[in-house]
C-alpha cells in the first residue's frame, strides 16, 4: 500500500495500526520521526529527498538531493555579504514566478523580514503581508513587523492568535499532520492560512533559513564548545562559577552527541513517555544523519536539514493544504 498521508491507510480493511515504541521514544525526544520512520510499525515515509520508482514488478526509492558538503570558499574583501545578498534576491525573484496571486509570510524575525523586504519590489499593485500576533505580548515580535511595514508599505494583515484557537484546533492540526502537535507555530501557521487564503494562492516564507544559516542558539551552544574546548582544558584552574560553564560545554560525549542532545530539548529537560528509553539506540539512530567532512558547523547544519527541517516543512504544507490548496514556498 501507498498514499500521501498515513490516514488513507485506515480505509483499507486489512491495515491494522501498530504504535512503534521506538519512533514514540523518539517523537517524544525530538518532536519529529527522521528519515523513513513513522508512529505506526510497519508504515514508512519517503525520505527527504528521495522518490519512489514504481513499476508492476517492484519499487525502488533513489535519491535525487544532497546538500553540498565542499570545501567552503572564501571570497576575496568583502564580496561575501554581497554575493550572499544577491542569491537571497534572486532566489526570492525566482519564487515570485507566479499565475496566481501571492503575499508573504511575515514574523518579524529576519528570515521572514528579508524575503518580504526583498520581494516588494517585484509588486507591482502592492503586496499582502500576513502577521501572526499572540495575545501574550511577552511572545509578540509586532514592533519587528511593523518595522518591515513602514519600510516596505504592503496590505498588512495582522491576525491575532489566542488560546482559545489553539485548544479549538489542535485536534483538526493533529488530524492533518498525521500526528501529535510538537511545535507551538503549526497552530499559528494554520489560522494565518486560513485567513490569508481568502487573498493569495501562494505566500512565501522564510522557514527553513535557521537551519540553513546556523540561526538557532544549538548553534551558537555548538560553536562556543568548539572553539573554547581547547582554552578551558588548558587552563590550570577551574572556578566554581566556571565549572557549571565545563559541564555545560564539555559533558562526557563527542562533538556530534552534543549537537544531537542540545537539539533534544525532550531529552535533555528529561520528558519521556517511557524511562527505559536507550539512550544508546538513540544516539546511534541520530548519528548516522550526521555526516564526517571537515567542517563542523556544516555537519552539524546538514544534520538539521536531513532530519528536522523535513518535519517542519511537513508541518507547514499540511496546515496550509488544510485551508484550501494555500501553497507556502
Amino acid at each position: 500500500l501507498y498514499a500521501s498521508e498515513i490516514k488513507a491507510f485506515f480505509r483499507h480493511p486489512l491495515f491494522v495500526a501498530e504504535i512503534d515504541p521506538e519512533a514514540v521514544n523518539e517523537y517524544s525526544i525530538l518532536g519529529y520521526t527522521v528519515h523513513d520512520r513513522t508512529l505506526l510499525k510497519g508504515v514508512y515515509q519517503l525520505p527527504p529527498a528521495h522518490f519512489m520508482e514504481i513499476t508492476l514488478e517492484d519499487f525502488k526509492i533513489r535519491r535525487y538531493w544532497e546538500p553540498g558538503l565542499s570545501d567552503k570558499k572564501d571570497p576575496a574583501g568583502n564580496n561575501a555579504a554581497v554575493e550572499f545578498e544577491q542569491l537571497i534576491k534572486d532566489t526570492v525573484k525566482s519564487q515570485l514566478r507566479s499565475d496566481v496571486k501571492a503575499g508573504c509570510q511575515l514574523s518579524g524575525g529576519i528570515d521572514s523580514s528579508l524575503v518580504t523586504t526583498f520581494s516588494r519590489p517585484h509588486f507591482k499593485d502592492g503586496m499582502d503581508t500576513f502577521s501572526i500576533i499572540p495575545c501574550n505580548k511577552n511572545f509578540s515580535e509586532e514592533p519587528f513587523i511593523d518595522q518591515v511595514i513602514s519600510k516596505t508599505a504592503p496590505r498588512a494583515h495582522k491576525i491575532s492568535m489566542t488560546p482559545e484557537y489553539w485548544t479549538d484546533n489542535i485536534c483538526q492540526a493533529t488530524y492533518h499532520i498525521d500526528a501529535p502537535v510538537s511545535s507551538p507555530h503549526t497552530l499559528g501557521i494554520k489560522k494565518l492560512a486560513e485567513t490569508a487564503r481568502g487573498n493569495v494562492k501562494v505566500l512565501l516564507s522564510g522557514e527553513g533559513s535557521d537551519e540553513l544559516m546556523a540561526g538557532y542558539l544549538v548553534f551558537y551552544r555548538f560553536a562556543c564548545r568548539q572553539s573554547l574546548l581547547g582554552k578551558i582544558l588548558r587552563s590550570p584552574k577551574m572556578p566554581f562559577k566556571s565549572r557549571r560553564t565545563l559541564r555545560y560545554l564539555l559533558p562526557d560525549m563527542d562533538s556530534k552527541d552534543f549537537f544531537i542532545l542540545n537539539r533534544s530539548s525532550h531529552l535533555k529537560k528529561g520528558i519521556r513517555v517511557n524511562k527505559n528509553i536507550d539512550d544508546k539506540v538513540f544516539y546511534n539512530n541520530q548519528r548516522q544523519f550526521m555526516p564526517d567532512s571537515s567542517d563542523p558547523l556544516k555537519n552539524i547544519r546538514v544534520y538539521d536539514m536531513r532530519v528536522r527541517l523535513p518535519h517542519l516543512l511537513a508541518c507547514l504544507l499540511y496546515t496550509s493544504d488544510a485551508a484550501d490548496d494555500l501553497q507556502p514556498v
